[in-house]
């Protein structure tokens, strides 16, 4: 007989806490409360999140948890990763054919409809998510259907809009009502992340739930 493998510890207090981070900056710059230039400074931060998550993705799925391990890689590669690239490609490099909002190097605009697009593919993503998390814990669904409509504010409906009130002086601050609604989806989405993370955490060192995360409403 074989002995059975260990399996690893359960990486997902680590990718919460990351998310929180990173979708506190975000839901900061989104709602207006920093200037557009700290667009740039998001960038480095969310590779580093996007890192912690697609390593916790890669244990989760090792430890046989399909749904964190799915949610975790999405989180990681598609919005922390990709997303980022394309920030960082058309805010501050402006390759190919784009005119970054913070930078001198072409001339041609490039739109954000595209982003709005992709961003609405994983909105559906988000909404599958939120109703089997359901079957979890209350806390957790609710906790996916605010990212939800944080996504569909502001890198959907926003990016479709084509990103009105994003100021050409970048030492002012985003103005629009759906960046701004979306942006305080995503923070109240970070503090949850805060939450949950903390519970998990609690509950793995002490083994008693200090923080409750409701009941399942789903069966």
């Amino acid at each position: 007989m074989s002995a059975q493998q260990p399996s690893w510890a359960d990486f997902t207090p680590a990718c919460l806490y990351s998310q929180a981070v990173g979708f506190l900056g975000l839901g900061a710059l989104f709602a207006g409360l920093v200037p557009a230039l700290s667009a740039v400074i998001l960038i480095p931060w969310f590779f580093g999140i996007a890192l912690v998550n697609i390593i916790g993705g890669i244990i989760l799925m090792r430890n046989n948890n399909i749904f964190a391990g799915t949610l975790n890689f999405i989180v990681g590669a598609v919005f922390f990763t990709s997303g980022n690239w394309a920030a960082l490609l058309t805010r501050v490099v402006g390759f190919p054919l784009a005119q970054p909002t913070f930078g001198m190097f072409n001339q041609v605009p490039l739109p954000t409809q595209i982003d709005g697009y992709f961003f609405g593919m994983l909105v559906i993503f988000l909404i599958v998510a939120g109703i089997l998390a359901l079957r979890l814990a209350w806390f957790v669904g609710v906790m996916i259907f605010v990212v939800a409509l944080a996504v569909i504010f502001g890198p959907c409906i926003w990016n479709l809009m084509g990103q009105p009130g994003v100021p050409t002086y970048p030492a002012a601050a985003i103005s629009n009502p759906f960046a701004m609604i979306s942006g305080v989806f995503f923070i109240i989405f970070a503090f949850m992340n805060l939450y949950l993370a903390t519970s998990l955490w609690v509950l793995h060192d002490t083994g008693k739930l200090v923080l409750p995360i409701g009941k399942p409403w789903l069966k």
